[in-house]
C-alpha cells in the first residue's frame, strides 16, 4: 500500500458482513487514530462471517479482471454497466442513503457480502469503501454494474475488512434524499467525511485523485502545486487557479499542516486537507483563523 509507513495508524471506515445479506459499518472515524475500530452509535461491532449457501448459490458470475469493455476511472476503479436505469435522474451524493442489491467478492474469490437476488439493503453512501462509492457516484437509479475496486481503495491496513481488491455486482434501486435537501455547492466539505484519514497531529486528509508518481517530497523539498484554501465557514481566501498559474515553494517555508500533508503525496495526486488551527496560523492577526481546508494538486517535485 502506498504511504504504508506514514498511514499505518490512520483511518478508513469498514463495511463488513453483519448477518446474512447485510453489509453495515463496523466503525467510523474518531478525532484521533485509535488502536481498534469502534461501532457507530447504536450499533454493535460487526462480526466477520460468510454468506450462507443460498446467497452464494444465486450469486452472478463476475470475471476476476475487468473485461475489455469496462470503463476505467482515474482513481483506478473499473466498472461495466449491465443495465441502464433513469439516465435523467440524479446520481448519488455522499450524504444520500442508497437502496442496493449486491454481491461482493474479495481478492481470493470468496463471497464476503451479499443481499441475495430477492432482497435489498439501504446503506449510507459514506459508509461504503472509497472505491465502491466512487463507482456509485457514476450510477443512476435502476442501473446495475460490475465494479473492480483496487486494494488501496477498499480496506487497506484493516484486519477486520475483506482482503485486498474487491469485485462487486451492484444494482442501485433507489437514492433516498431528505426532502428539500440543497444541492452541494462548489466549495469543500467543511468537516472531514467518514472516509477521511487522520494523522497523529490531527491533520485530516482525503485523496481526491490518485497520482502516477512513486516518490514523496521531503521536509525541505521544493514543490510545484495548484491549490485553493477555504476557512471553516467555506470562504475561499487563496487560490493559485484563480491567479492562473501554479505556485512553487519549499516545504519548510509553509505552515506545518502543509509541510506534513504534502509529504504524503506523490506527483499527479490531488488531496483535500483539513488543517487544525494549531497546524495553520493559530490566532495570528491578519491571517486566516481556525481550521483551514485546502485542495492541493502536486504537479511536480522539483528537487
Amino acid at each position: 500500500m502506498r504511504h504504508s509507513a506514514a498511514r499505518a495508524a490512520r483511518w478508513i471506515p469498514l463495511v463488513v458482513l453483519v448477518s446474512v445479506g447485510s453489509l453495515a459499518p463496523s466503525c467510523r472515524p474518531t478525532p484521533r487514530p485509535s488502536a481498534a475500530p469502534v461501532a457507530p452509535p447504536g450499533h454493535e461491532p460487526a462480526p466477520r462471517s460468510s454468506p450462507e449457501a443460498p446467497l452464494a448459490a444465486d450469486a452472478p458470475g463476475l470475471p476476476l479482471e475487468p473485461p475489455a469493455d469496462a470503463e476505467h476511472l482515474p482513481s483506478g476503479v473499473a466498472m461495466r454497466m449491465l443495465a441502464r436505469g433513469d439516465a435523467e435522474g440524479p446520481t448519488p451524493r455522499r450524504s444520500d442513503r442508497l437502496e442496493l442489491r449486491f454481491w461482493v467478492w474479495d481478492e481470493e474469490d470468496a463471497l464476503v457480502g451479499a443481499t441475495g437476488a430477492d432482497r435489498s439493503e439501504t446503506l449510507a453512501a459514506f459508509w461504503l469503501p472509497p472505491g465502491w462509492l466512487l463507482a456509485m457516484e457514476q450510477m443512476h437509479e435502476g442501473d446495475r454494474a460490475q465494479i473492480w475496486v483496487p486494494a488501496a481503495l477498499a480496506y487497506p491496513g484493516h484486519a477486520e475488512g475483506p482482503r485486498g481488491a474487491l469485485r462487486i455486482d451492484v444494482e442501485l434501486l433507489a437514492i433516498l434524499r431528505s426532502e428539500g435537501e440543497p444541492e452541494p455547492t462548489q466549495g469543500p466539505q467543511l468537516r472531514p467525511p467518514p472516509n477521511a484519514l487522520f494523522t497523529a497531529t490531527g491533520l485530516s486528509f482525503l485523496v481526491l485523485r490518485e497520482g502516477s508518481g512513486t516518490r514523496h517530497p521531503g521536509p525541505q523539498t521544493t514543490v510545484t502545486v495548484h491549490y485553493e484554501g477555504w476557512t471553516s465557514d467555506g470562504k475561499s481566501f487563496d487560490s493559485s487557479r484563480a491567479r492562473g498559474r501554479p505556485a512553487s515553494f519549499r516545504l519548510d517555508r509553509v505552515i506545518a499542516g502543509w509541510q506534513e500533508g504534502v509529504q504524503l503525496m506523490v506527483e499527479g495526486e490531488t488531496t483535500r486537507f483539513w488543517i487544525p488551527a494549531e497546524l495553520a496560523y493559530g490566532n495570528k492577526p491578519g491571517r486566516p483563523q481556525g481550521m483551514l481546508i485546502f485542495d492541493v494538486e502536486l504537479i511536480s517535485i522539483d528537487d
